[in-house]
Order: C-alpha cells, then sequence, then structure tokens
C-alpha cells in the first residue's frame, strides 16, 4: 500500500495513529522539495509520483483536500481494478475492493 501525498494533515494523520513503513511501502508526492525525504518520526520514504511509483492495488489518499482533484488524475489507475481510500473527514472506499473494506468499515460504524 502507498500513500498519495505528503501533505502535512496527512502526515499528522500517520503520526498520530502511529503507522510505520511496514504498513506504507512510501508516500508518492509531486513536490520536489519533499521527494528523497522521509516522513517525521514515522520515517516513512517520500518519492516522486511517477508511472513507475504507482504499481500496488491500494492507495490511501493522504492530501484529502485534494481528493476530487486525485481521483480524476488516477482514473485510469480506478478503472484498471485499483482500489483508493479516503481516510478523511469519512472513511470512503473508492474502487475495486477484493478484501471487502466496505463491509469491514460498515461494521465499524
Amino acid at each position: 500500500m502507498i500513500g498519495i501525498g505528503a501533505s502535512l494533515r496527512g502526515i499528522s494523520l500517520i503520526n498520530f495513529l502511529e503507522i510505520n513503513p511496514n504498513v506504507f511501502e512510501y508516500l508518492v508526492e509531486v513536490n520536489q522539495a519533499k521527494v528523497s525525504k522521509f516522513t517525521p518520526k514515522s520515517l516513512i520514504p517520500i518519492v516522486n509520483e511517477s508511472t513507475e511509483s504507482l504499481k500496488v492495488s491500494y492507495y490511501i489518499i493522504l492530501a484529502w483536500t485534494q481528493k476530487d482533484f486525485i481521483l480524476n488524475k488516477f482514473k485510469d489507475l480506478i478503472d484498471r481494478g485499483s482500489t483508493f481510500i479516503l481516510p478523511f473527514p469519512r472513511i470512503e472506499v473508492i474502487g475495486k475492493d477484493p478484501l471487502k473494506l466496505k463491509r469491514e468499515l460498515g461494521a465499524l460504524t
């Protein structure tokens, strides 16, 4: 699983939930000032957003204030079967859901 966007809000959520590099392989980011760095505290690598960096099935949108832009940008990945998870303001699973996360998350609400 990778995170999309190394936003301050997203990194704050990662640190609050004590998520570590075992959960996220890396975060992808377009801001070159953040690329080749690590997230504070959790030390998750931040890499350049490129086609090669986007080859997993599950993505978490950490820049949730840019949800519409990101979903439009990665529509082809969703159409090919990838799953995007929006953690905030309400957990939302977008795309195919082979692990049945929608059902599991629905049981939590």
